[in-house]
């Protein structure tokens, strides 16, 4: 916990832990188990829930370390359940992200962010339009188009994703606005959503 605690309520303690959970797993032999369990001397739950995210990331993506990358099994969300607590909770959110990159199928990712628990789909939807905004270069028509294979009831969180990446990536937004003006019955929602992303 000593080593983020200088960043106590600053933004960048969020990332510090998550960046620590890519360590612990190096540490822990790459094993998902051992490496948890170094997250868990962590105290407070939001700083072992991004222990856990940087944890998972770095077993089951290309990531910071050379090390063999590990495979989900076939049934994602049932394995995140196996997991437990906050670290269910990282797993169910980045379910449909991690599908998505193992089968190259969006819908295949939306679907399994259909399967996780209710409180947990719509960070799972969110974070796979996030990534979509890099997938796709920032493309607008491109990542419409992929929000656009989810549900109706889950496009506007698909797109709030890629709005919160362009922000980041590009803080004059420029591509973003080309984005939100080709959400049709979304237009409204996405400008406002963006302004609201700008100020943070």
């Amino acid at each position: 916990s000593n080593l983020c605690r200088a960043k106590e309520g600053q933004p960048g303690q969020s990332a510090c832990f998550h960046g620590l959970g890519h360590g612990v797993a190096s540490v822990a032999g790459f094993n998902l188990k051992r490496s948890l369990e170094y997250c868990d001397r962590i105290e407070g739950n939001l700083g072992k829930r991004d222990c856990g995210s940087g944890v998972i990331m770095e077993l089951y993506e290309p990531s910071s370390f050379t090390h063999a990358i590990l495979e989900f099994p076939s049934d994602i969300p049932a394995f995140c359940k196996t997991l437990g607590g906050v670290y269910s909770e990282i797993c169910y959110t980045t379910s449909g992200l991690h599908e998505y990159a193992r089968s190259r199928n969006i819908k295949k990712g939306f679907t399994t962010c259909d399967q996780i628990p209710l409180e947990h789909r719509r960070p799972c939807i969110t974070s796979m339009g996030q990534n979509f905004y890099f997938v796709f270069n920032g493309n607008p028509k491109e990542i419409l188009a992929a929000c656009r294979s989810a549900k109706k009831s889950d496009q506007k969180a698909c797109i709030a994703g890629a709005v919160n990446s362009g922000v980041l990536a590009d803080p004059a937004a420029r591509r973003l606005t080309d984005l939100c003006s080709r959400t049709e019955e979304f237009t409204q929602h996405c400008f406002s959503y963006l302004e609201t992303a700008r100020r943070r």
